[in-house]
């Protein structure tokens, strides 16, 4: 039978919040700033708790339980979003639940003997960033589930999965007012000691670099800029003067954490669309426009093409410098960077050693056309596997890996001669993360694709190398914890060996998305349907069709 709180009129200290009604005078602001609230929904009724303040005081709710539960938390918003931090007395870490509207979110498996839970307004700096305004956070329910002795075991005796964190490398010190080693700090700092084991961490661009570079050029390095915060350059240069290194932080802290660190390139990201060309504009990209891919009508296009051997020594020591500043790998970033080659003079050569025809009569979608771009894709991963092994065994130990984070499904690689399940034969990948956002610019609009997961296990199978899909592409980071838990059941159904996430919100640190074991009971048994939460009254306010502010 589960427990089922809506009256937080318990929680402690009492002197941090006050009973306030709409429909009555503004009561005196409690010392910690938080509001008791009655609403009604369509699941049930209760008082709840409630601030807009970012400094509102720690309250703590009595349980009075013993033994294991799945415990789910109802959270309301406004304006489309809602974010409190929940977490269990006598734990120190906690959890972020945001949501897009009022629903329970399926939280945590524990065992609550003597234990209470703890709420504040959020502090994850992503959440109150979403979209320029504060969150309200708001408790509307506690409802508690008991486990049973089997399922206890279970997750007990459950083996951890492997989760990869990803960082661009940009979005963190575009954000900050002066970047430098606190900004690594403050992105790194969630995730230690966390269920996430490996970092995977940008340079930015393909030589667009956040770090001092022999090679590469510092993003942000025009003067017309659209956004204050592409201004990287000039806002990072005071603590690059005082020899910091952003690559060389993120690799020696992690591994003083126990975590592998792998650096990211985008491999076409030399330059922005207008109007970020300022933002993003890397002096190789200027100086070699020669080196541009062509399409068969004879029209280069923006992205420089891989049959060159002076585009990728470029990028290959992009990867030497990561290598030397202490990086266990190297991860290409395919889905923000293709296509690698197209009709160039040297695809054209190569074609007509093949196959005594012009390659430019072949449609992209010819099979022979492909087996000469992946000829090139694959000469390139040699290059990298070569200058990885050169670098001698990670900080673990092991073997340095090369990675790629791949599109939803194995044809769309191989549009773009990335022939994943041929380069894990040969030994040449060592981790496919796939990406389920199948943008396809050679086909107008991009559109959502998820990961298939299972096809990439069944033809990785017998290579030795693991498949961690993403939870997700960039445009979907208010996801709330069910979808996560969804989406990793999914996964690990299909076979997966773990999971990553397309730049990682730290509020998924202690999530437990490692556990396949917690994935399922929550699908299956505990939380299997979404449970959003319908209001019909707040604060005597009816939530019918004319509310407060309409007409304003």
């Amino acid at each position: 039978m589960d427990t089922l709180l809506t009256d937080f009129s318990c929680a402690l200290p009492n002197e941090a919040w006050v009973a306030d009604r709409a429909f009555g005078n503004v009561p005196e602001k409690p010392a910690g700033g938080w509001r008791l609230m009655d609403y009604k929904c369509a699941d049930y009724t209760g008082r709840m708790l409630t601030t807009c303040r970012h400094d509102a005081a720690v309250l703590r709710i009595p349980l009075h339980l013993t033994g294991w539960h799945a415990v789910s938390v109802g959270i309301g918003c406004f304006w489309g979003e809602g974010a409190l931090d929940v977490r269990l007395s006598g734990d120190s870490k906690w959890q972020c639940l945001h949501v897009t509207a009022p629903r329970e979110e399926p939280w945590i498996m524990a065992d609550l003997t003597g234990r209470d839970l703890e709420i504040r307004p959020t502090q994850d700096s992503a959440s109150r960033q979403s979209r320029g305004k504060s969150l309200v956070a708001s408790l509307l329910s506690v409802r508690a589930t008991p486990m049973s002795r089997e399922h206890v075991d279970r997750i007990q005796a459950d083996t951890s999965r492997k989760l990869i964190y990803i960082n661009d490398g940009h979005g963190i010190f575009f954000r900050d007012a002066a970047p430098g080693p606190e900004t690594v700090k403050r992105f790194l700092a969630p995730f230690a000691g966390s269920d996430w084991t490996t970092c995977c961490f940008g340079v930015g661009g393909a030589d667009l670099v956040n770090y001092p570079s022999e090679v590469g050029t510092l993003m942000g390095n025009g003067w017309d800029f659209p956004r204050a915060g592409d201004s990287i350059k000039a806002r990072m240069q005071g603590a690059l003067n005082r020899g910091w290194d952003a690559v060389r932080q993120v690799a020696d802290e992690t591994h003083a954490d126990g975590q592998e660190c792998w650096i990211y390139v985008r491999p076409q990201a030399w330059m922005g669309n207008w109007p970020f060309d300022h933002s993003f504009r890397s002096r190789f990209y200027g100086d070699h426009q020669h080196c541009r891919c062509v399409e068969a009508d004879g029209q280069p296009i923006a992205h420089l093409s891989f049959a060159h051997e002076e585009v990728r020594n470029q990028l290959n020591t992009i990867a030497a410098e990561a290598l030397e500043r202490g990086a266990d790998g190297i991860c290409l970033v395919l889905v923000r960077g293709y296509p690698l080659v197209r009709y160039e003079e040297p695809v054209r050569q190569r074609y007509r050693e093949l196959h005594g025809a012009d390659a430019r009569q072949c449609p992209d979608t010819d099979s022979e056309l492909r087996l000469v771009w992946r000829e090139f894709v694959e000469r390139w991963l040699r290059e990298l596997r070569a200058l990885l092994d050169k670098s001698g065994s990670s900080a673990n130990g092991g073997r340095r890996k090369l990675s790629v984070i791949s599109g939803a499904n194995l044809e769309w690689n191989q549009r773009f001669g990335m022939d994943i399940a041929d380069f894990a034969r040969k030994g040449l990948l060592d981790v496919v993360m796939p990406y389920p956002y199948g943008l396809d610019r050679f086909q107008g609009a991009g559109q959502y694709q998820p990961v298939d997961a299972a096809e990439y296990v069944r033809a990785l199978r017998g290579t030795g190398v693991p498949v961690y899909p993403s939870l997700g592409y960039y445009g979907d980071h208010h996801l709330g914890l069910g979808e996560y838990r969804r989406r990793a059941h999914t996964y690990y159904q299909a076979g997966a060996n773990g999971i990553c996430r397309w730049d990682t919100d730290a509020r998924l640190a202690h999530a437990r998305l490692d556990s396949p074991a917690q994935a399922a009971l929550w699908c299956d048994v505990y939380q299997p349907e979404d449970r959003t939460l319908r209001f019909t009254e707040i604060g005597g306010i009816p939530q019918g069709p004319f509310l407060p502010t309409v007409g304003l």
